[in-house]
């Protein structure tokens, strides 16, 4: 806009014009106000006008590029940098949109991760499917990540990228072992839901994740799972009853499960029809925002563990005091001890209470505090307001016999931890 300051019969006034309103501005010597034609001397006044409000900038669409890089939910080096889970695909969908995305492409490079946070990824693209065009645009796409980019209904690879080796695998004392049959049936059952979903041929995924599977491809009828005996003329075998499928960018792309391949997200533009002029937005800094405040929240749930421990640690150190200043007749030492246990259960209690909150925050998405735990915490502030009673009676068998309560929850945390 274009803002003239001028005095119009003896009133000053701001005049607003929008750039196309004015085709010439001219330049002449001298005051050219109202006043000065009539031989008169004015001042500005002191309260100037209101500013013009600036008009709010309008949404413009853009292809919103959203790295998913590093492991899919879960830690990294007790950290969640470096992952990425469904509540922050969900958070940059909906800033993508809210800013007039025309498609989100979601960069994936990733090793896998959990298959817990693998499904709400999958189920939260989809339920989006509907909502705004989603676009995979895998590097390297292993194990959940292979899911998740075949959760999207397009699929564009890089030349030299991988998809597959989707086992799901359990951790255990020994090692990591394939998921039992009976365990992975209700996995199995999701993955044809989401393949139905986004259109993509079931068995592809199956021969990632099933090593005794095995897929076939034909030009003419696609994708199947067939024994060898009823090969014939025109099929191709991808994947044998020996290995996990891995698809290179050529075969993805030949088989029909990538749409073309794109070296970069203008190549990718050109292949989704997309407008050369349409600007690109990463969406990094929502995601490390996002992480940042879980690492901050983590790191509080750390910080009341610390806390908890410290307080029933706190409980007994008091109480040895106040045995000591019994023994020693200083009842001054002993009121020091009494508040210095009461100090410590508050502590244990307040610690307590921030940890059972856990589950109800954001947090809860990717650490989960085990029942066991809750449980054992939830005994733990019984037993402390009992010790808090034999405490205010202010005698030997009262404290000796907080004394043993609070030895007892020491050795049920031993034996819980291990």
């Amino acid at each position: 806009v274009v803002k003239f300051r001028c005095q119009v019969n003896g009133i000053w006034t701001t005049i607003t014009l929008q750039r196309g309103q004015v085709s010439l501005l001219e330049h002449e010597e001298g005051d050219q106000s109202d006043a000065a034609a009539a031989g008169t001397t004015t001042t500005e006044p002191a309260r100037p006008a209101a500013p013009t409000p600036k008009p709010k900038p309008r949404n413009a669409p853009h292809i919103a590029v959203i790295p998913l890089h590093g492991q899919v939910g879960g830690l990294v080096d007790g950290e969640l940098r470096g992952t990425f889970d469904a509540g922050v695909i969900e958070h940059c969908f909906e800033q993508a949109l809210a800013a007039g995305a025309t498609v989100a492409v979601l960069d994936v490079h990733s090793p896998g991760g959990l298959v817990t946070e693998m499904e709400a990824i999958s189920e939260t693209i989809i339920a989006w499917h509907d909502r705004m065009r989603i676009v995979a645009f895998p590097d390297e796409a292993f194990s959940a990540a292979a899911v998740i980019s075949m959760c999207c209904r397009e699929i564009v690879i890089r030349p030299r990228g991988l998809i597959g080796a989707a086992v799901i695998i359990k951790r255990g004392p020994g090692g990591t072992s394939a998921l039992t049959a009976k365990m992975a049936s209700p996995h199995y059952a999701r993955q044809r839901q989401y393949m139905e979903a986004s259109g993509h041929a079931y068995e592809i995924l199956q021969a990632m994740t099933i090593q005794t599977a095995e897929l076939w491809w034909s030009p003419d009828t696609g994708c199947r799972e067939l024994p060898p005996d009823t090969a014939r003329d025109g099929w191709e075998r991808l994947d044998d009853r020996t290995t996990v499928l891995t698809l290179t960018a050529e075969e993805a792309r030949r088989i029909g499960l990538a749409i073309g391949e794109a070296d970069g997200i203008e190549s990718l533009a050109d292949i989704l029809a997309l407008d050369a002029d349409l600007p690109v937005i990463r969406y990094d800094e929502p995601i490390e925002l996002y992480n940042r405040r879980l690492d901050k929240r983590l790191s509080q749930l750390r910080r009341s563990f610390e806390n908890y421990f410290e307080g029933l640690a706190g409980i007994v150190e008091g109480l040895n005091a106040f045995a000591a200043a019994a023994q020693a007749g200083d009842r001054r030492m002993g009121e020091q001890a009494k508040a210095t246990t009461r100090r410590a259960w508050q502590k244990s209690l307040a610690a307590a209470r921030k940890i059972g909150r856990t589950d109800r925050s954001l947090l809860a998405r990717r650490v989960e505090v085990p029942d066991r735990i809750i449980d054992r915490i939830e005994d733990d502030r019984k037993m402390i307001g009992r010790i808090r009673q034999l405490v205010e009676t202010e005698t030997i068998d009262g404290f000796n016999d907080a004394a043993d309560r609070i030895n007892a929850v020491l050795q049920a945390w031993r034996e819980l931890l291990g």
